[in-house]
């Protein structure tokens, strides 16, 4: 878990990938309104309002390079200063995508890998197995994930499916509510953190806002959303009694 301020990117609605036990792609879809893909004209647009010291995360509700403007926006946020920060299966990414940007200093590339389960479906090809070797050849900073037991879900695909799961009593929080983690879908809407899927916790839009005044309608959201006992958060897997992360954070302070 990436615990920093950062601007996460969905570039796509749609997911080949279809892990269909852990993200619930088919209530995404049915809800979503708008562009479900960003253009690298409008992604140039956007990120520019976002602050150099914040990582771009390609990443959010969709394989990111099912967009194949994905490879050109990382170049471009590499020019433009950004740390980045990349979560993908590689599926859509060509072994000439991987060359290009395998020259760029990730932040952090979490791959993540097929599973036998079969919970990922990531098409085994010559040219996935091609663009995986030169990713690893090339790429510094992986850290690798997959969906095989004894994978543990944060919930989101039961949250999104109205299915029943435990409900977290009292005021709730995670470090999203102190450490701005806003995440973009390809019309420009923004929410909370990728954990709403786009279907609750709207904060504004990019095309409309500022970063600045995202961060700022953020702050009543997210006190709603920690108290509020039927909010997302009290369903998902990374809340926390609110009581046990101040007490973690003095903990921090006093003893390092």
């Amino acid at each position: 878990m990436i615990e920093g301020e950062l601007f996460e990117i969905t570039a796509e609605i749609g997911c080949p990938v279809n892990c269909k036990k852990y993200c619930p792609q088919e209530v995404i879809v049915g809800n979503y309104k708008g562009a479900t893909t960003l253009t690298l004209e409008n992604f140039k647009l956007l990120i520019e309002k976002i602050p150099k010291r914040n990582p771009i995360n390609f990443s959010g509700v969709c394989e990111p390079f099912t967009n194949p403007r994905t490879v050109d926006m990382i170049s471009y946020t590499h020019n433009a200063g950004h740390p980045i920060i990349v979560f993908s299966t590689l599926v859509g990414l060509t072994p000439v995508g991987a060359d290009v940007i395998s020259r760029v200093p990730f932040q952090e590339f979490v791959l993540h890998l097929p599973d036998a389960n079969k919970n990922a479906h990531i098409p085994l090809t010559r040219d996935y197995f091609i663009t995986l070797k030169i990713i690893l050849s090339n790429v510094n900073n992986i850290s690798f994930m997959n969906m095989r037991e004894p994978f543990i879900s944060n919930n989101a695909e039961k949250i999104a499916r109205g299915e029943p799961c435990i409900v977290h009593k009292g005021r709730v929080i995670c470090f999203r509510h102190e450490i701005p983690n806003l995440n973009m879908m390809p019309n420009g809407d923004v929410y909370f953190c990728c954990i709403c899927r786009g279907l609750t916790g709207k904060v504004g839009s990019l095309y409309e806002n500022t970063y600045q005044e995202l961060v700022s309608k953020m702050k009543p959201i997210s006190k709603c959303l920690q108290i509020d006992k039927n909010s997302i958060c009290h369903k998902c897997g990374y809340a926390v009694p609110y009581w046990r992360y101040q007490l973690r954070k003095i903990k921090r302070c006093l003893y390092g």
